[in-house]
């Protein structure tokens, strides 16, 4: 994954587990955005994997 500006290649949280399970736990109890951005982030990521 990659973005503009972006000066490193580095690895995120979804890329890094590949196929296995990322465990957020207590999702709910973290701001809006953050939540709006992980999901947003899994929705992109199950379109790239499928």
């Amino acid at each position: 994954m990659t973005f503009t500006g972006a000066t490193s290649e580095r690895k995120g949280i979804f890329e890094t587990a590949g196929d296995s399970t990322v465990f957020l736990d207590e999702i709910g109890d973290t701001n809006h955005q953050i939540q709006l951005k992980f999901s947003r982030a899994m929705e992109w990521w199950d379109g790239e994997s499928g």
